[in-house]
């Protein structure tokens, strides 16, 4: 019976804990929203061309304009034409412009420590095995790949390989050299590596920005309500 009571005593120590729990919540945090921001003045056209970079970074180059005067406009829209213009053509499996691009940067990519270079002459070297048989391949190879030995001996290897199987690399050891997903993977590597080149984060700023307001907003919103928070660890 004494287990008893103690285990009573103790369950109406905790429920009475917990009855006070949403008053403590009340004094600990503000639940006006209001105070989680200060009134301050913008730069309308601070704001103006962080939302003109957005648009020209995500391709949306007729939207961006509308916010920024046509000099301005100009500047900042050029590298992202360029970008586009280069992602468009290897869409349509066309590398030339990627590759002119590669050529021109070179000592900054390799500053960088980026293979894409090598990548995009690998991808082009299995385009041509595919369409345009050994000899062709393996004048590019002697051409493009061989530069590359010194520093990446193994890929160039296995490149040279490939000519084996030249009419058949679809059944060959290196058929995964064939896949689609190898432009898709290209045009995104390239659009991290030219964004890098220009000094641009990868990720539009003004869309991490709202991604992490939007992300917030629901603690803000219970702590409004003053109902528990449930905090969780990334």
């Amino acid at each position: 019976m004494k287990t008893i009571s103690k285990l009573e005593g103790t369950q109406k120590d905790v429920n009475s804990a917990l009855s006070k729990y949403s008053k403590l919540l009340e004094k600990s945090f503000n639940p006006d929203i209001s105070k989680a921001y200060r009134n301050i003045d913008f730069d309308i056209h601070t704001v103006n061309r962080i939302i003109a970079d957005h648009f020209y970074q995500e391709g949306q180059f007729i939207l961006g304009d509308c916010f920024v005067d046509e000099p301005e406009a100009a500047a900042k829209k050029s590298p992202f034409l360029e970008m586009y213009q280069i992602l468009e053509a290897i869409r349509s499996q066309n590398l030339e412009p990627a590759l002119q691009w590669a050529t021109t940067n070179h000592e900054k990519l390799k500053q960088n420590g980026s293979d894409i270079e090598l990548k995009l002459h690998r991808l082009q070297f299995v385009e041509i095995l595919k369409k345009c048989g050994r000899d062709e391949a393996l004048k590019y190879a002697r051409a493009f790949l061989a530069p590359f030995a010194a520093s990446h001996i193994a890929e160039v290897q296995k490149l040279m390989a490939c000519l084996l199987w030249a009419g058949r690399l679809d059944s060959s050891p290196y058929a995964e050299l064939l896949s689609p997903m190898n432009w898709d993977k290209l045009a995104e590597e390239l659009t991290q590596q030219f964004c890098h080149l220009i000094g641009q984060s990868y990720e539009s700023p003004l869309s991490v920005t709202v991604a992490a307001g939007v992300q917030g907003l629901p603690t803000l919103l219970k702590l409004m309500n003053g109902k528990k928070q449930e905090w969780h660890v990334a």
